[in-house]
């Protein structure tokens, strides 16, 4: 892949040199200009309602214990509420292991926030 380097230079009249070599650059070492062994990766599931826009009237989805969340989570207690989500403990119909789900208001910047 060929990427673009911008150099720092001493020139008060150029604030940057541009350098094309051939690299693999990942989003890490983009980024951060870390190695992997620093971080650590969250592969979340979103699950959410088809054809939905975000402008719904109501952003919040009603909490109700033993109602079943994406075909596989049964709620079974409500745990609290924040700013822009609410937090249940729920059982994984597949696994039968208790889970903790995180339910964020329909809203982009609340998205963007959780």
């Amino acid at each position: 892949k060929r990427t673009h380097v911008l150099q720092n230079t001493n020139s008060e009249y150029d604030a940057a040199k541009v350098e094309e070599v051939d690299a693999i650059v990942t989003s890490d070492e983009y980024l951060f200009n870390a190695t992997e062994d620093e971080y650590e990766v969250f592969d979340l599931k979103i699950i959410h309602r088809k054809n939905r826009t975000g402008f719904e009237e109501n952003k919040d989805l009603p909490i109700v214990i033993n109602s079943v969340i994406g075909g596989r989570y049964v709620v079974e207690e409500y745990l609290g509420s924040a700013a822009f989500s609410k937090v249940v403990q729920a059982r994984d119909l597949q696994t039968g292991v208790d889970v903790c789900l995180k339910i964020i208001k329909n809203e982009k910047d609340f998205f963007d926030q959780s």
